[in-house]
């Protein structure tokens, strides 16, 4: 053992525990499990006896995105590892997190392919205040050109984290912009963590506007 690993041992990002890596083994978030059945469209469980096309959820709410698909299951573990990669906030949490959403892209969208990736962007004060959008740090391994920077994100009013589902649809309405054109191009649309979806149909929307022909929405977790 050299003198620095004994003065100073490495210690877990989330839990704080002494251990060998930057991430312990009970802080690593679990993987959704690809064979259970899921609705095609929104990536929720399904019933084995549901012969629709889609769950009755996307039936009654129809969004923009065409499918949506996240790689952790929602939980303590994993609410633990976001917020401290958002909060405290964490470049290697970020790091660690990309390299297992980038060997994971094929099997989370087996079929499908994509001209562009796109990272929800950060407001400028959030920017400021954590010095970096950690959503950008996810894409970096992921396939397509990024668009991340074309994306113009003009400000929230009030922190989503703050504000109920309908105050966050509000919030969002307006607050991005994008001027080119994606006429007849795929996009995938990545976020961290999907709570309502107001950010990502606001997002969405605009690149339908702007001629996206089909868009894909990636997370690390959902609650949507």
């Amino acid at each position: 053992m050299r003198l620095l690993d004994y003065l100073l041992p490495s210690r877990c990002l989330v839990c704080n525990l002494e251990c060998s890596a930057s991430l312990c083994a009970q802080c690593y978030p679990e993987i959704v499990d690809y064979k259970l059945k899921r609705c095609p469209k929104c990536f929720r469980l399904w019933d084995l006896f549901d012969d629709r096309e889609t769950c009755v959820k996307c039936q009654l709410k129809p969004s923009l995105i065409n499918q949506r698909r996240f790689l952790w299951n929602y939980g303590a573990v994993t609410r633990d590892y976001l917020n401290t990669l958002k909060y405290r906030p964490s470049r290697k949490l970020c790091q660690i997190a990309a390299v297992i959403l980038a060997n994971n892209q094929n099997n989370l969208f087996p079929s499908v392919t994509w001209n562009y990736k796109l990272a929800v962007p950060s407001d400028r004060k959030m920017l400021w205040k954590r010095g970096f959008n950690q959503v950008e740090l996810l894409i970096k391994n992921l396939d397509g050109e990024d668009l991340t920077s074309r994306m113009q994100h003009l400000g929230y009013k009030t922190p989503q984290s703050k504000l109920n589902h309908h105050e966050r649809l509000q919030n969002v309405a307006h607050i991005f912009k994008f001027k080119e054109r994606l006429d007849g191009s795929n996009i995938l649309l990545v976020d961290d963590m999907v709570t309502t979806g107001a950010t990502v149909e606001a997002i969405s929307a605009q690149l339908v506007h702007a001629g996206a022909q089909e868009i894909y929405l990636l997370s690390l977790s959902s609650k949507y």
